[in-house]
């Protein structure tokens, strides 16, 4: 008899120990799927403080266009700027968007009226917009992969500070 390298008596199954750490399914129920959905249902997207009137605005249904966003955005206060950022090569929608508003109290009042409202059948996350931080190494980089499209109008607001 050919074993093919295989030991022990054939027709024997070496039994396997059951991990402890997985939980017996009961009849009915998939707690695999449930505990996965616990662990996203539990992370928090992170809310920045409204620090300038500059807003960022993410979960942007990718239709979304800088006209609807001003729109929406006009009914709390002034409007600045509104920019969808995009793809550079495929000009398609990342699904977030860099909102300016007048001055920071209009920003504040835009976090507390847009957080969590429906835009385009998703709920909008609105927060303050994080600082880019210094980017002084990042342009002398000669890698040609500029993939933020906000550079252009951060470094105006900078001058004008």
């Amino acid at each position: 008899m050919l074993t093919f390298g295989l030991l022990g008596k054939p027709g024997k199954k070496k039994k396997r120990p059951v991990s402890k750490n997985k939980p017996k399914p009961q009849a009915g129920n998939q707690p695999q799927q449930a505990q996965s959905k616990s662990i996203r249902s539990k992370k928090q997207p992170i809310l920045h403080e409204v620090t300038s009137g500059r807003l960022y605005v993410g979960n942007l249904d990718y239709g979304a266009n800088e006209a609807e966003l001003e729109e929406l955005f006009k009914g709390v206060g002034t409007v600045v700027t509104a920019e969808v950022v995009t793809n550079q090569r495929t000009q398609q929608s990342k699904g977030f968007a860099f909102v300016e508003m007048g001055n920071i109290d209009e920003a504040k009042r835009a976090v507390e009226i847009l957080h969590d409202q429906d835009f385009m059948g998703r709920k909008l996350l609105v927060s303050g917009a994080k600082s880019e931080g210094p980017r002084d190494g990042a342009d002398d980089d000669d890698s040609g992969s500029s993939s933020d499209t906000s550079t252009e109008t951060d470094a105006g607001e900078e001058e004008a500070a």
